[in-house]
């Protein structure tokens, strides 16, 4: 793993549930992953540090999300040799027109990056984009998201792979409500 994206977060064992409280370091990582994502992926209309991490004040699993927005008909696939040898793995397309590579902590085998590829400013790219902006600015959103994953925390610690789908309701009524903000913010009106 390139030195550049070592020590970006604690990282997250699989088969193990876990959360920390927000720290201030995840916005460091985030700008150092964005800057070697810039040199990796120069055909990129736009790279942000995304999700939990990404929020501050946020209750997150120590491992950051990148968001890698492509125009229609760039490709990918240029840059993964670069990616490759960064340590990134291809896990493929996760759902339709969301493509992840990730990042292991080799010494300790941790995932510690997501790097979510996207069409750039379509509906798979405003899903990351609308909740992270949305969580930033609402604290009550923010505050109830926090509640939610402490209490999963507590009934799904050694059984992770059941965090997601327990949680899909809350996250499909915060994207409607990140989505109704973001389009409020645009026309001025109140969601």
């Amino acid at each position: 793993m390139i030195t550049a994206l070592k020590d970006l977060a604690s990282g997250v064992a699989q088969g193990k549930l876990y959360f920390e409280e927000y720290h201030p370091s995840w916005a460091e990582a985030g700008r150092r992953a964005v800057r070697v994502l810039q040199r990796a992926i120069p055909q990129a209309a736009e790279i942000r540090h995304v999700g939990s991490t990404s929020v501050q004040g946020m209750y997150a699993k120590p491992l950051i999300d990148m968001l890698v927005g492509l125009e229609e008909g760039v490709e990918l696939s240029p840059s993964l040799p670069e990616l490759s040898r960064l340590g990134l793995q291809d896990f493929g397309e996760v759902i339709p027109g969301d493509r992840v590579l990730y990042l292991n902590d080799p010494d300790t085998g941790k995932r510690v990056l997501h790097v979510h590829v996207v069409p750039w400013r379509t509906e798979s790219w405003y899903r990351y984009v609308d909740i992270t902006d949305f969580l930033q600015a609402d604290e009550r959103a923010r505050q109830a998201y926090i509640y939610l994953k402490k209490a999963l925390l507590l009934r799904y610690e050694d059984r992770p792979l059941l965090y997601n789908p327990a949680k899909s309701q809350f996250l499909a009524d915060l994207r409607a409500d990140a989505k109704a903000w973001r389009a409020s913010r645009e026309t001025g009106e109140e969601p």
